[in-house]
């Protein structure tokens, strides 16, 4: 085929149409500068010209910037077509000046005629890229490509004008003057790098130093020396001295950096700030160090810029201030906090250990003068003086007994070498050491003193704050003191018939609980294993059938009505005292605001208001049964209110002293105390004293059994907790729950899951009723499980023994002639790391409890779905540890 004139014409005709809007072309170029730029670095980096251009990304924006605004200029200012005509004058033309001009630039940067035209290729084609990657119809996409080449053609013929114009001596000249030009420029920089009076250091990928200026060098040996290129030390002195092929590693001169540098190194982080306090024999200084990643898109040099500022002055203010600060909001705090204690242990302990904030001493004491015995006690101590607690001595005996009877302070920088020192060896290590009377007008009351292990001297500050804090102390002693005599005298006799009653109540309530608790565990623990055999057949059933089935709502119906008896039961389990749950640590606001939400849902008539404190500590809880409960409360207040009303619950943290705790038979400590409060018709004084009786109730025949509030006082009571109720006739009534925080952190919010999950394992299952282990086995097997039985331990530990492997063991507790914890014992000694689910119709009671803190894996409560089932089976199978 040959290509006619004619042909060439109406090619250049077609792209003149097209083109005559050159917009959808100019709108490309302007708005993918950067996709331009990643594409030329693409093919610079493929084909090695990145060894010789920019590290900077900047200087390729500015590069494809340059290109692209003269090559917009010509689509924007002309109408020609850029074809090329052998008597053109190309002077005129911006395509064949931006040519010239980056002739010049790149002659002057020492690169070679070749390597320019070869790098322009690139930059030709990522353009060429742009358009053909664009959704342009075919001839738009012909005709901009056919611009585009002409374009290029035109700084090329630009390029090659201005560099063959060039005589070979103007050249050179033109390379002299700008080697010195750059040779200037590298020594300003240079200087610039010298002249920081902060430590810089350049490391590369290896973690060896590339470089590093005079201060860097100076913060590691004093030297005025300058460097070779330009600080890299030697290992040892005077060996290697400054070779400059010699690049030390970073762990050899700062040690202390390298661990923090190799792990910004292994992040994908560019930038990271770090403080770091360094400590030797003589010196303690902090530096405020910065990591940058190199800035360099050629990948030439790669590695790390660290900058290290030496802020050792700035800290010692800083920390001066906050001393100083410190110490006034201590005086301030501690003015309001000790004269506002008036429970004088309370207060004696508080001051102790306030005095030893405010003056910084780990170790101090606080004696009290008792005019009935004439003696000086230490009533409270903190740091190692907690051991002198009950020590004491008579007025003028000792140093705390002089202060007491001079009624002046004494200082001593080391108490071992004092004459009079005490013996006793609660002040074996005491050395300097200050007392300081607890004064008023009127009389001494005490002595408190602050002390050191060591013989650092307690001077200046310290003493003047620890006088001024004496005088507040013996102030709120005598406060404390009067006020706890009146108040003694006032509320001795109330508050010791008031506990008589309360602890008389909670006895006769504990007995009535303790004989029906027995009776209703057995009761319920049987009635569990035939609802588990119901259970188990429903389940069977419900996976054989279809949705559609006309027997599927009619299992649906009898899923229900063991659930409800199953409810039952936990309430009868819940009367057992002896029947401990498996407890986690759990945020109580959780539980209340899902119970409530699912009691709103179905009460629209009542007004439901949370009051819930922030940032409770955990309570170690069954869900399940704290769940019952507040459904009990709930529930209780709603027949309570049956034109409607308002149910507020609110949460908060607090602490129960001794007298208080004890009532209930709790330690004092911290407490969750939530209330629950009702605006329904409220109870008489006979009803009060009756509501958490088990079976009272009075509500008519078939509206209730009476379990429910009787249930919550044994589900609190076994939480270590205690529950209380205040109600009058008309007013309403509020249940108040008390539960023991707990130190541990609390777990998430409960998962619930769905679906049955199965598997081929092996498993054995040991049940002593026919009617469970028939039923568990065809369950299981309908998971895909293969299943042995037994229905008592010794034949179990036959076939365990004599298996070829056993994947699961499921152990019912409650068996004759062997026992569960007896049986998962024997088969710990067989193997191991046996895998074992425990089974019972009990609640998780001590025996239980004691089989998992053994390394059982995990526990489940008859009856339960076969989806229960399943999924407890696989989360022990799949996880292969104990069960959370």
């Amino acid at each position: 085929m040959h290509l006619q004139s004619t042909d060439i014409d109406n090619e250049r005709n077609t792209c003149r149409r097209h083109t005559g809007d050159t917009s959808p072309l100019v709108a490309l170029i302007a708005a993918n500068e950067d996709w331009l730029i990643q594409r030329i670095l693409a093919y610079a980096k493929m084909r090695r010209y990145t060894k010789y251009t920019s590290t900077l990304e900047e200087a390729w924006r500015l590069s494809i910037s340059g290109l692209s605004a003269s090559l917009l200029d010509v689509l924007r200012n002309t109408d020609s077509d850029l074809e090329l005509d052998p008597d053109e004058d190309y002077t005129g033309d911006p395509a064949t000046r931006f040519g010239v001009i980056e002739a010049r630039r790149h002659r002057q940067r020492g690169i070679s005629f070749s390597m320019f035209l070869g790098l322009m290729k690139y930059y030709r084609q990522s353009y060429g890229d742009l358009v053909r990657q664009s959704d342009f119809n075919d001839h738009l996409k012909k005709c901009s490509l056919q611009i585009i080449t002409r374009y290029f053609d035109r700084v090329e013929i630009g390029f090659c004008t201005q560099w063959a114009a060039l005589t070979e001596s103007a050249k050179t000249a033109e390379l002299r003057a700008a080697n010195r030009l750059i040779t200037n420029e590298k020594n300003r920089y240079l200087t610039l790098f010298e002249s920081l009076p902060t430590p810089v250091l350049l490391v590369g990928k290896d973690m060896r130093i590339d470089n590093m200026n005079q201060a860097a060098m100076s913060s590691i040996q004093s030297t005025n020396a300058q460097c070779t290129p330009y600080y890299v030390l030697p290992a040892e002195p005077d060996s290697r001295l400054r070779q400059p092929n010699h690049r030390e590693p970073v762990g050899h001169l700062f040690p202390w950096l390298a661990d923090d540098l190799t792990n910004f190194m292994a992040s994908q982080d560019t930038h990271r700030f770090i403080e770091k306090a360094l400590t030797d024999p003589d010196n303690h200084c902090y530096y405020a160090i910065r990591m940058s990643r190199m800035r360099d898109v050629s990948g030439k040099f790669e590695g790390t810029v660290i900058i290290m500022e030496d802020v050792t002055e700035r800290k010692r203010i800083l920390n001066r201030l906050h001393h100083q600060n410190a110490q006034l909001e201590a005086l301030h705090e501690t003015a309001l906090d000790i004269i506002n204690r008036l429970e004088l242990d309370d207060l004696l302990e508080s001051a102790v250990n306030r005095a030893a904030d405010l003056a910084r001493i780990p170790n101090g004491y606080l004696y009290l003068f008792d005019p009935r015995t004439n003696l000086l006690t230490i009533k409270a101590g903190c740091g190692g003086l907690q051991k002198a607690v009950g020590h004491s001595r008579k007025p003028g005996q000792g140093l705390s007994g002089k202060v007491f009877e001079s009624g002046t302070i004494m200082v001593l920088d080391d108490y071992q070498t004092w004459p009079e020192r005490d013996a006793s060896p609660v002040f074996a290590d005491i050395h300097a050491i200050a007392a300081i009377p607890l004064q008023t007008k009127s009389k001494v009351s005490g002595v408190l003193g602050m002390a050191h292990h060591d013989t650092t001297p307690i001077r200046g500050e310290n003493i003047d704050n620890l006088v001024q804090f004496a005088e507040l102390v013996a102030v709120a002693i005598d406060n404390a003191r009067l006020y706890n005599r009146l108040e003694d005298e006032l509320e001795t006799r109330q508050r010791l018939e008031k506990e008589r009653q309360k602890i008389e109540t909670l006895l006769i309530q504990s007995q009535k609980m303790e004989a029906i608790g027995t009776l209703a565990g057995g009761v319920a623990h049987d009635f569990n294993n035939l609802l588990m055999g119901i259970q188990g057949n429903v389940s069977l059933l419900h996976s054989r059938i279809s949705a559609g089935d006309a027997d599927y709502e009619r299992l649906d119906h009898i899923t229900t009505y063991i659930r409800k008896a199953s409810k039952l039961t936990r309430q009868l389990l819940g009367l057992a005292r002896g029947g401990n749950v498996q407890k986690k640590a759990l945020n109580l606001n959780d539980l209340i605001i899902e119970s409530a939400q699912m009691f709103g849902r179905t009460q629209k008539e009542i007004d439901l208001h949370l009051d819930l404190a922030n940032d409770l500590p955990a309570v170690e809880v069954n869900a399940d049964q704290i769940d019952q409960v507040l459904l009990n409360l709930f529930v209780n207040a709603q027949q309570a209110m049956p034109d409607g009303g308002r149910l507020s619950i609110h949460s908060q943290k607090i602490t129960l002293d001794k007298p208080h705790a004890g009532s209930f038979g709790a330690a004092a400590g911290d407490f969750i105390k939530v209330t629950v409060q009702d605006t329904g018709t409220g109870m008489s004084k006979r009803v009060k004293q009756r509501v958490f009786d088990p079976f009272f109730s009075t509500k008519a025949n078939g509206r209730g059994t009476g379990l429910g509030l009787a249930t919550t006082f044994a589900i609190i009571k076994n939480h270590g907790g205690n529950i209380e109720v205040a109600s009058e006739p008309g007013r309403g009534s509020a249940f108040t729950l008390y539960l023991p925080a707990s130190p541990l952190a609390a777990e998430g919010p409960r998962q619930r899951s769905r679906g049955s999950l199965g598997g081929t394992e092996t498993l054995l299952l040991v049940d002593d009723e026919e009617m469970i282990r028939e039923v568990g086995r065809e369950m299981l097997c309908e998971l895909g499980y293969s299943v042995l039985t037994a229905g008592e331990g010794a034949k179990a530990l036959t076939l365990y023994a004599e298996a070829q492997k056993i994947d699961l063991v499921i152990i019912d507790m409650i068996m004759p002639n062997m026992r569960g914890d007896e049986l998962y014992a024997r088969l710990k000694k067989i193997n191991p790391q046996v895998k074992t689910l425990l089974c019972s119709g009990y609640s998780l009671e001590q025996g239980a409890q004691k089989i998992l803190a053994q390394g059982c894996n995990g526990f489940i409560q008859k009856p339960f779905t076969m989806e229960q089932f399943s999924r407890k089976i696989r989360s022990i199978l799949d996880c292969g540890c104990k069960e959370g």
